[in-house]
């Protein structure tokens, strides 16, 4: 989990599309390449991950702000640059599209998850407030589930935000992206 919520977490962050320029498997690899770079900044920035905590929260533009705040900013910077994007912002558009589609592609595969989930949240703790167990297990485990829900939430509107053309192309390459993505953000989706 090194790079897990760094790499999410530039997933998620902004509402715009990349450059009208479509989806493909060249613009993916150079994605997958940018955010295998990032692993390497966690070990000179051991804080780095738990910046990225709420990120999924907040507003694209509140995400963004937070990460031009943080120490490793210059370096996040410096390596999308050198893989090619013009700026900081044109990389996370580009994750924003692909991520979005992503989550459109699995919401898809899966219509009633979101619905289920949150009704299955909900029935845990009915159930632990049944049984008797201490108010603050139960108080530990409805901030967690609350965390959930507002990640599920959270890859629902991305997932809406996916253009027609991006979860077609997703479609088709779905797992050939995730044969090439890092090993720690895959196994998440």
């Amino acid at each position: 989990m090194k790079y897990i919520m760094v790499g999410f977490g530039l997933l998620i962050l902004s509402i715009q599309s990349f450059a009208e320029q479509s989806l493909s498997k060249p613009l993916l690899e150079q994605y997958v390449s940018t955010i295998e770079k990032f692993q390497v900044l966690e070990d000179k920035y051991p804080a780095m991950e738990s910046e990225f905590e709420n990120v999924l929260q907040m507003t694209p533009s509140a995400a963004i702000d937070k990460i031009k705040g943080m120490q490793a900013y210059s370096d996040i910077e410096k390596i999308v640059k050198a893989a090619g994007y013009d700026n900081f912002e044109q990389f996370y558009q580009q994750s924003y599209r692909i991520m979005s589609s992503m989550f459109a592609v699995q919401m898809q595969q899966m219509p009633d998850s979101v619905e289920s989930m949150g009704a299955m949240l909900n029935s845990t703790i009915e159930r632990m407030k049944k049984s008797g167990m201490p108010s603050e297990m139960i108080s530990k485990m409805e901030k967690e589930m609350a965390e959930q829900k507002a990640n599920i939430d959270s890859m629902a509107t991305l997932a809406k935000s996916a253009s027609d053309e991006d979860i077609a192309f997703m479609k088709e390459n779905m797992m050939w992206l995730m044969s090439i993505m890092p090993t720690g953000i895959a196994n998440n989706q």
